[in-house]
């Protein structure tokens, strides 16, 4: 993923989620991640490690942020 994070210098104390949806926008599996993945200032790219997951031909792939 490439992004950054904003805001006070201290990450807050709470995740974000990747859900992988499938066809029908029916959750198949939420990752959490700590917001302190993302350091503050200028993008770039962060690697997310999931865990393998079968899905079908046809799924989507949704980031969810409380700024």
């Amino acid at each position: 993923m490439f992004g950054s994070r904003y805001g006070h210098p201290a990450p807050p104390a709470e995740d974000f989620h990747v859900y992988l949806l499938d066809a029908d926008g029916k959750t198949l599996k939420d990752f959490t991640f700590p917001y302190k993945t993302f350091l503050r200032g200028e993008p770039r790219w962060v690697t997310l490690k999931l865990d393998p997951t079968p899905l079908p031909a046809r799924f989507f792939i949704c980031l969810s942020f409380n700024p």
